[in-house]
């Protein structure tokens, strides 16, 4: 059943990563500008915190079972290197927890997450789009490299799955 579950949210997350809604390129040059402000304020080393919940409730014998799941990104920025943790959840358990350790330049973080599943340790290339107030995450087809799954082509890659930035608890 969790693993159902399990698979049922990276479905989801999937989803949501691969079919989104183009943001207006002027918005996203005015936001751009204002996360760099942001960015090259008076103190580099910043720490931001970001949750996207998502209802993943389902029937099962006839009764509604309400579920949220989780998508969490404690982000770190030291100058132009990122870190943070990426952990998709939900009310139950922990579905998927690992760490990515990346660069920043302009408002793009690339990072590479590495994970647990199955006993089997996993790496993905990880990519975000920052501004001042969500995160969003780049969706597009990988491709395994050397045990790591990276993007074949960034440019063709869609920010989507914007995530709210929260208070840093």
């Amino acid at each position: 059943m969790k693993a159902k579950f399990f698979l049922m949210s990276v479905s989801i997350f999937a989803i949501l990563t691969f079919f989104s809604c183009k943001t207006d390129s002027k918005k996203k040059n005015n936001t751009s500008e204002e996360t760099k402000t942001e960015l090259n304020s008076d103190n580099p080393d910043q720490r931001k915190c970001f949750m996207y919940e998502m209802d993943s409730s389902y029937e099962k014998d006839g009764k509604t079972i309400v579920q949220k799941d989780y998508i969490s990104v404690d982000l770190v920025l030291e100058g132009e290197k990122a870190t943070g943790e990426y952990k998709i959840s939900n009310s139950k358990e922990i579905l998927s927890d690992g760490h990515f350790v990346g660069t920043i330049k302009n408002n793009i973080i690339t990072t590479i997450h590495t994970y647990n599943k199955g006993g089997e340790t996993l790496k993905d290339e990880l990519i975000f789009k920052l501004d001042s107030n969500k995160i969003s995450i780049l969706g597009g087809e990988k491709k395994l490299v050397n045990g790591v799954n990276i993007f074949i082509d960034k440019s063709k890659g869609e920010y989507m799955l914007e995530i709210p930035k929260i208070n840093c608890n």
